[in-house]
């Protein structure tokens, strides 16, 4: 049997469940509290059809799967898959899977067209009345897509120069933003304002504060940032709507960072806006977003190349 905490599962979708896979037995005794695991048997001519799932397989043993979301089973203990598991190319440590954000959109995101940034989600909506005179997102499906003939290319395009026209980038002090002042910091180039580079935290969103966390995806928004404060950055997502960036010092304890982010996410923010407990950098040299990784005996950060945008986040 294997050790879930030892061990690298493939990221799968089980009909609508974003789950982890392996084909494996595992430990039970390993597996964490918050984590569903169940067998899958596949079928009785072995052509690797995953045909049903269960708390546990003796024959037919396909593998085993880990789940956020408890997977209903009917009275005599299943649950039978609609499709085959689709396996979405990827590789994950339960740590990582736990740090997955997929949010309230989860079980849909097989559905929706989407990119996976670090451990969020990107997707795209439509603008649509809600109450209070305030307007709420519609997130486009697979469906509407085909109705429109629109590649998910041409969408990714739209959705970002929409986003740019109607809910431009802002980007405030932070003192600002809590006393409610509309005092934006310009973003062109120009001298270096010493009150700026004094300054170490800030806040980036739009003016009416919807979705303006996205703009930390943004590459040359960060990049003109970066040149303002002199210095690579480190953003915190305070929630969907904005994020907080900070001059990245020498002094940084990425742990406390961390757990400042976290603990300001189960106090504060509300569970329908929060975004993620972790910590991002920008380097300004190699324009990169990379997520922080938990310190080990030495802090270690993993670049990846910014390859994309989209209109959403969860």
């Amino acid at each position: 049997m294997e050790n879930t905490g030892k061990e690298n599962f493939e990221l799968a979708m089980l009909d609508d469940y974003v789950v982890l896979y392996t084909g494996s037995r595992t430990d039970r005794n390993t597996v964490p509290e918050n984590l569903f695991c169940y067998d899958v048997r596949h079928d009785d001519d072995c052509r690797g059809i995953a045909c049903e799932v269960k708390p546990h397989v003796l024959v037919n043993h396909w593998g085993t799967i880990l789940s956020k979301t408890e997977i209903p089973m009917t009275e005599g203990g299943s649950y039978y898959p609609r499709e085959d598991m689709n396996y979405l190319g990827e590789t994950l440590t339960v740590e990582e899977y736990m740090r997955l954000n997929t949010g309230r959109y989860g079980e849909e995101l097989s559905d929706m067209p989407h990119e996976k940034r670090e451990d969020l989600a990107l997707f795209y909506g439509i603008r649509v009345p809600a109450e209070k005179n305030r307007t709420g997102i519609a997130a486009i499906h697979n469906s509407q897509m085909e109705q429109w003939r629109i590649s998910e290319e041409q969408l990714k395009k739209d959705a970002w120069a929409n986003m740019r026209k109607q809910f431009p980038a802002v980007f405030q002090y932070i003192e600002d933003v809590i006393c409610r002042s509309q005092e934006v910091i310009p973003l062109e180039p120009g001298e270096l304002d010493r009150e700026v580079t004094d300054r170490s935290m800030f806040v980036l969103s739009n003016r009416e504060n919807v979705q303006g966390a996205v703009y930390m995806f943004d590459e040359n928004i960060l990049k003109k940032i970066a040149e303002k404060l002199n210095s690579s950055l480190i953003i915190l997502p305070s929630s969907i709507h904005e994020t907080i960036i900070m001059r990245e010092t020498e002094s940084m304890n990425m742990n406390f960072m961390r757990n400042m982010v976290t603990d300001v996410n189960e106090m504060v923010v509300e569970s329908e806006l929060w975004l993620s407990d972790e910590v991002y950098r920008y380097d300004r040299d190699i324009h990169t977003l990379s997520l922080v990784k938990p310190a080990q005996p030495e802090e270690v950060i993993v670049a990846v190349q910014d390859e994309g945008m989209s209109q959403g986040m969860m």
